[in-house]
This record gives C-alpha cells, sequence and structure tokens, in this order.
C-alpha cells in the first residue's frame, strides 16, 4: 500500500510537485509537451498524488470539479483529466479507492455528482465498469438515460470542436497516446466483455481517441466491487485535505 497520499488543490502545487507529475507522465504517453500539459492543469482544480515508501510518486490524477446547475438541480460536475500509476506499482497503490474517496469526501453536499470520464486505454474503463452500476455510454442493462442525456452536452461544453458527437470520443489536436508497454492489452483480460465493449467503442484508441463516459458518482450506483474500493480508500491517509471549489459555472 503506498505510504502517503496527497490531495490538493493545484494552486497550492509548487515547481517541484508540478514538474515530477510532468515526468511520470511522460515516461509512460508519447506525445506529452510540457506547454500543453501546463495549460491543461492550470484548468484542473485538484490533483491526488500516491507517493511509495521512498517518497517517490508512484501515482497521479488531475481533477476539476466544479457546483452547477444540471436539468434544472444544483449539484457538481468532475473531470478527471491526466491518470497514470507506475506500472511498478500496481500491486501497492490504491489510487482508485483513494480517488473516489477523496471525490466523495470533496463533493459532500446535497446534490448529484456527475463524473466525466475519458479512457483512451482499455484499463481505466474497465475500472469504470467494474465498479460502477450504471453509466453511458453502457449495454441496455447497464445504461443510465439520465448520463445518456446529458453526456454530448457535458462533453461538448467541455471540449468543444475536438469532441466528436457520432464517434462519441474526445480526438485532441495534439493527443496523448500510451506507450507500447501499457497499451498492449494484457492476456488475462482479453476475452473481457468489457475489453470487447472497449474495443468496439473506441477502435482507434492507440492512436489517441479518448472515449467520453458519464455516471453518477455516488454509493447507491456503486457497485459491491466499488463499494469495496470506496471502504478501502477511505481508510487511507490522505493528506492534506484541499479545498472545494464550489462556484456554480454553468447551466444544463
Amino acid at each position: 500500500m503506498a505510504v502517503n497520499i496527497h490531495f490538493d488543490a493545484v494552486p497550492d502545487l509548487n515547481h517541484a510537485a508540478r514538474y515530477e507529475i510532468f515526468s511520470l507522465l511522460d515516461r509512460h504517453f508519447t506525445g506529452v509537451d510540457e506547454h500543453v500539459f501546463a495549460a491543461d492543469l492550470a484548468t484542473k482544480t485538484h490533483v491526488l498524488r500516491i507517493f511509495d515508501a521512498r517518497g517517490q510518486l508512484a501515482g497521479f490524477s488531475t481533477l476539476e470539479y466544479r457546483r452547477r446547475t444540471m436539468q434544472g438541480e444544483s449539484g457538481a460536475l468532475v473531470y478527471s483529466g491526466d491518470t497514470i500509476v507506475d506500472p511498478a506499482a500496481w500491486v501497492d497503490t490504491n489510487l482508485g479507492p483513494a480517488w473516489v474517496a477523496a471525490i466523495l469526501g470533496l463533493h459532500a453536499e446535497a446534490g448529484p455528482l456527475w463524473w466525466l470520464v475519458l479512457t483512451s486505454g482499455v484499463r481505466t474503463y474497465r475500472y469504470l465498469t467494474v465498479c460502477v452500476r450504471r453509466y453511458a455510454p453502457a449495454p441496455i442493462d447497464r445504461l443510465d438515460e439520465q448520463a445518456a442525456s446529458l453526456l454530448s452536452e457535458f462533453a461538448s461544453e467541455r471540449f468543444g470542436p475536438e469532441f466528436n458527437a457520432d464517434a462519441g470520443v474526445v480526438r485532441f489536436t495534439k493527443p496523448q497516446r500510451l506507450r507500447e508497454h501499457l497499451a498492449d492489452i494484457p492476456d488475462h483480460i482479453r476475452s473481457d466483455p468489457a475489453v470487447h465493449v472497449f474495443l468496439t467503442m473506441n477502435p482507434h484508441h492507440t492512436a489517441g481517441d479518448e472515449l467520453v463516459s458519464l455516471c453518477r458518482l455516488d454509493p447507491s450506483n456503486l457497485t459491491a466491487v466499488g463499494l469495496l474500493a470506496l471502504r478501502r480508500g477511505r481508510r487511507s491517509a490522505i493528506t492534506p485535505k484541499a479545498k472545494a471549489a464550489t462556484a456554480v459555472t454553468a447551466t444544463a
């Protein structure tokens, strides 16, 4: 298990922390541009970082959390941005559980919390399908129809012309692509139905296409695995407490 988990507001990160995050991302993705990375990080509100026993950064996830009104109801939208865990730390880190616990702790207010997530790799998509009961896009037995009705509007608002509504993907002008050691699909998950669904919906993921998904992030919408992850994340020592972003920035 990771020794330290930090959840910070982005403005609180110093130059060394920002460079450490950039360097970890660059080791596992191609097409990472320092100026694009800095501009993207400036749009985020928080970052979750996990450190190993040596005090080295083992993984991180950036995110943007905004209060807003959706279909007449006050709530919030969280968009998860750059995310990576060093493969050497996969067994010992708990980024996913810590992320869910941190976000729900940050929200801690009335109203729905929606999670807008981009996936260019099958591992992140599998995490969504294993931990969340209903989402969009999804097979009919897992489909959240409200999420489906909100997805295109949220994605268009957030990504503009880089969002292709017909394909359901974001095609960035300067895409980041997983390096070969992470882009390959491991044999032990190749037959997983979720892998087939992901490859069908995002056939050009190796070129950097990012599949857009949306789900309600709430304990009632978590599977048994998701609830177990939430409990595990809440047991983590997450420090310091990040400041919440509370401004309502848009309506839908």
